[in-house]
């Protein structure tokens, strides 16, 4: 946990400093002189008064303050679970060079039945023998976890090792089942990428959130997602009868679960967007 927050960007503030509408879907607050307190303290970023946490984890499950400073976590702690479907030798050299950004955490990447056959050394390979979609091979490679923490990332996804001990770093908030990066389109010169960059479903912007149906940010994407291992056993994983949109499914579930999604856009991950109008609308309609 932290004892460093800042504002949500829908922050408003009554005259007497005693009310408070923050947060997506907006919520009101009202607070004590003492609670006042904090809040001043949090819009001025300066050390908070002693007994916050009652007041900032009400605001901080809201969405209405976010943490800051929060620090990474050990490399021990972490287990990367890559879901591979792998069609050409293309497909091999981006999981390759996903692999190598990795080291030296643990990963363990699930082979989906793929048409081409590839090894990846050094890490722990799983091989289903019917291809079974995304979500049966993130709960199996969950099978496999035996840290804390597993981090789910696509294999046309980039994201360094340090920025994904920094992602974990924020499941030390026991109340949090998942926190998922900002994911922007890698940057070529094409029509597509500069379409994507612009429409991509998986860039949710600039700013962080409590993740909740209704809100701003109602889901985030799976393309990167840092859950805490024990509570998605609990919630038994991700749904495998659904082919896409298992990953909102999660969510959704965790929300009524009373855990807490955050969205962290602090942190970037980077996608590979696709090479064809036919393979984006094909992405658009799943």
């Amino acid at each position: 946990m932290t004892d460093n927050f800042f504002a949500d960007k829908q922050w408003f503030r009554s005259k007497d400093g005693k009310r408070l509408l923050a947060g997506s879907p907006l919520t009101l607050f009202t607070v004590s002189t003492a609670g006042s307190a904090i809040l001043d303290a949090i819009e001025s970023d300066t050390p908070l008064p002693p007994q916050h946490q009652q007041l900032t984890d009400r605001l901080s499950v809201t969405g209405a303050i976010h943490p800051g400073n929060v620090a990474s976590c050990s490399a021990e702690q972490v287990t990367v679970v890559i879901p591979a479907f792998i069609s050409d030798e293309e497909d091999q050299v981006a999981l390759q060079a996903l692999v190598d950004e990795l080291r030296p955490l643990r990963i363990v990447i699930v082979d989906d039945a793929s048409p081409f056959f590839f090894e990846i050394v050094k890490t722990t390979m799983v091989r289903l023998e019917e291809n079974s979609g995304p979500a049966t091979a993130r709960n199996t490679g969950l099978q496999y976890v035996e840290s804390p923490y597993v981090v789910f990332v696509d294999t046309d996804v980039q994201i360094s090792a340090q920025d994904v001990l920094n992602l974990a770093g924020h499941l030390s908030d026991t109340q949090l089942l998942a926190v998922a990066p900002r994911v922007e389109t890698e940057r070529t010169k094409s029509f597509i990428t500069e379409y994507e960059s612009f429409h991509s479903p998986l860039d949710l912007g600039p700013y962080p959130a409590v993740v909740r149906p209704l809100s701003r940010v109602a889901y985030v994407p799976s393309a990167v997602l840092a859950c805490n291992a024990s509570h998605l056993r609990e919630l038994d994983g991700f749904n495998e009868e659904l082919r896409v949109g298992e990953d909102v499914d999660l969510i959704w579930r965790a929300v009524e679960g009373k855990f807490v999604v955050r969205y962290a856009p602090e942190i970037v991950a980077t996608h590979s967007p696709r090479h064809t109008v036919r393979s984006m609308l094909k992405q658009r309609i799943s």
